[in-house]
């Protein structure tokens, strides 16, 4: 009986993330949501936050913010990056250096921020 309301409970607050963000995404686990749930307010509270960590690779084409986010994802390591996101590991590496060349702060310095803003960025945009 625990497990069941757990998992509802769990559905629940994945919902109301999705539904508070107005996310585009339409199919969720919990677990990938988790952190919003924890961190989330509202949306705007987000754009400012990640606003500020990422500087202008808040702005930034997707594709940059994406590739910096699943190299993040992969423990920092290009080669098993470039393949989840199915592209050339060189490509990948000029990615990541233009997406750091955006930032306000050495990514070395601010790696777990740097992960949450794109992590939340995700889920609003």
């Amino acid at each position: 009986m625990d497990g069941f309301r757990r998992s509802h409970l769990d559905a629940q607050a994945a919902q109301r993330v999705l539904g508070r963000l107005k996310s585009h995404v339409q199919l969720v686990s919990y677990d990938r949501v988790r952190l919003m749930a924890f961190l989330a307010k509202d949306a705007k509270s987000i754009q400012h936050y990640s606003g500020h960590v990422l500087g202008d690779l808040a702005q930034a084409p997707a594709v940059v913010r994406q590739s910096l986010h699943v190299f993040l994802e992969c423990g920092c390591n290009a080669s098993e990056a470039a393949k989840r996101l199915h592209t050339h590991r060189n490509t990948l590496l000029r990615r990541l250096a233009r997406a750091e060349a955006m930032l306000p702060r050495p990514l070395a310095e601010n790696r777990i921020q740097v992960a949450v803003a794109l992590e939340a960025l995700y889920w609003i945009l």
